[in-house]
């Protein structure tokens, strides 16, 4: 018995003192649970997991007592799609957002270039033809003569780009047409090339242009993260991530440690390959490694409405001669689709016009597999009346992006006619029809902050108030219903609502720390300034 009771000693002694539950007090939490949607404290174990609830702050019963800063606190948002690093490229290469004018994309263009000579290949990123007076795409016109090396200048919607002739030169594509062209090749009545490309030519062109080091994309991810924590995010959806990015997001947690906010990767249908290595390199289902899970694909079969590329049943209001077109091959992609169910991977569709959307819904009703996972259908910006409940009722997810409608609504009703716009970002009609909304930002397409996106969706308007009333308000969606989209609704994209998503016994204590309580007050959410995040019950302050 003595030689027991020492082994048993030099165990407990081995394994340390054991670790307490922690008492987390401080904010208002809202729970985001309909039986107590209010609590007071949350105890916490030392695995990060969520003991209990509580409305009042009970005694403290041998917990650590931490008291975390701000007003209130939410579960844990989510991103449920952005893109990585081109939010990085807009952090570390040059920022076009808000140029009013060809000019002025010269002009900026100009100082980027002067201020970085030793630049092989200079990008950018951010413009808007739509803020411009004429509305016209960039042309060779505006961009050549800036520099002699290559001038790669992507539109906001990351479905464009306008490119100088030492760029357009490293295509495969000819000046003059001659009949070969992939989709998406600008050009003048005369079949000269105008440096505009569009969703095929776009990607086949950034695909030749010089690429970054594997130390540059880990620049540009780790300055993504970072922004996307001190936003208040705690977990993202990365949408059509490419095989060298993804090599530098898990490089970088292995040689960082634990990243700061939790990633779900959907990887680009035309990195597919990586994807099949990794799943033989990985065969019993390793797809989590740390904070970074690899879900499966995000397929691409539309455009955006901004450049005109969304498929629509009826041609552009404004464009009368123009519908729409694939992004790529739609029989290719219907394949790659059944496959990806097959063998158990999540897919994420874009589709943005009601054609593209109608699409996307036949192929989901044709799916047979036995996958366990939700297609996800990315934006579903405008559909067709009857689609509502048939997207619905396919029990996919349909993810939005709210912060779109401010970005937007300038020109979207132009490009649809006011009764087909009555249809277009539609948050209410969905929900109405019982899909499950998962929402994010789109970024570096729109702004990061969730804050943005909660005024946008209580509102329908621009941060500035336009329009009064809103924008088709009968669309707004109720706060209850924003908290959801950002947590549990996003949390279920991925089928990780069982952990995340809402403080309830049992998940994991990952919270987001404001300020101020605004709940409902969209205006206040415009002032609220994140204050941290919690993960597993570590608390993150922002930089």
């Amino acid at each position: 018995m003595k030689s027991f009771s020492i082994a048993l000693s030099l165990v407990l002694l081995l394994l340390g003192p054991a670790q307490a539950d922690r008492l987390y007090v401080g904010p208002v939490f809202q729970t985001g649970n309909a039986a107590q949607p209010i609590a007071r404290a949350v105890r916490v174990d030392d695995k990060g997991r969520i003991v209990s609830v509580h409305e009042e702050v009970p005694p403290a019963a041998g917990a650590e007592v931490v008291r975390l800063p701000g007003a209130s606190a939410l579960p844990g948002l989510h991103d449920a799609h952005l893109h990585l690093e081109g939010l990085g490229m807009k952090l570390t290469a040059l920022d076009l957002t808000g140029v009013r004018s060809r000019a002025e994309l010269r002009t900026r263009a100009e100082a980027w270039v002067r201020a970085h000579p030793e630049s092989t290949v200079y990008r950018g990123f951010g413009w808007d033809q739509n803020l411009f007076p004429d509305q016209a795409f960039p042309t060779f016109a505006d961009v050549n003569g800036i520099t002699d090396r290559p001038l790669f200048l992507i539109r906001t919607d990351g479905h464009a780009a306008v490119l100088n002739e030492s760029a357009f030169a490293l295509t495969d594509i000819p000046l003059r047409e001659t009949g070969g062209d992939p989709a998406g090749v600008g050009r003048d009545p005369e079949g000269n090339a105008t440096g505009l490309l569009l969703d095929e030519a776009f990607i086949r062109a950034e695909s030749r242009m010089p690429q970054p080091t594997l130390e540059e994309r880990k620049e540009m991810i780790r300055a993504a993260l970072a922004a996307a924590a001190d936003a208040g995010l705690t977990a993202l959806h990365e949408m059509a991530m490419f095989g060298p990015a993804m090599d530098a997001l898990l490089a970088l947690q292995a040689e960082e440690g634990p990243l700061p906010v939790r990633v779900y990767v959907y990887m680009a249908g035309t990195h597919l390959p990586w994807l099949f290595g990794d799943f033989f390199a990985h065969p019993f289902g390793d797809a989590r490694r740390g904070r970074v899970e690899i879900m499966g694909i995000k397929l691409m079969i539309d455009g955006a409405m901004g450049s005109r590329g969304a498929m629509l049943y009826e041609p552009y209001a404004d464009d009368p001669g123009n519908s729409g077109h694939p992004a790529f091959s739609l029989t290719l992609q219907r394949w790659i689709y059944t496959f990806a169910r097959k063998v158990g991977w999540q897919v994420a569709v874009h589709a943005i016009g009601d054609k593209a959307n109608h699409e996307a819904i036949r192929w989901i009703e044709g799916d047979a597999a036995a996958n366990p996972y939700p297609t996800r259908i990315e934006h579903a910006q405008f559909l067709a009346a009857e689609d509502f409940a048939r997207l619905a009722g396919t029990g996919a997810v349909v993810s939005m992006q709210p912060v779109h409608v401010a970005d937007d609504l300038g020109w979207a009703g132009a490009r649809l006619g006011p009764e087909r716009a009555a249809r277009a970002y539609a948050w209410r009609s969905h929900a109405a029809a019982g899909a499950l909304l998962a929402c994010g930002s789109d970024a570096p397409v729109s702004d990061i902050r969730p804050t943005l996106g909660f005024h946008t969706a209580l509102t329908r308007q621009t941060p500035e108030g336009t329009p009064p009333g809103g924008w088709y308000a009968e669309q707004r969606l109720t706060w209850p219903e924003v908290l959801r989209c950002y947590t549990q609704g996003a949390a279920a994209a991925v089928r990780r609502d069982g952990e995340l998503g809402s403080l309830v016994p049992g998940k994991l204590f990952d919270v987001t720390l404001f300020d101020r309580d605004c709940r409902d007050d969209a205006s206040c959410w415009l002032a609220a300034r994140p204050l941290g995040t919690v993960l597993e019950g570590e608390l993150r302050l922002p930089r």
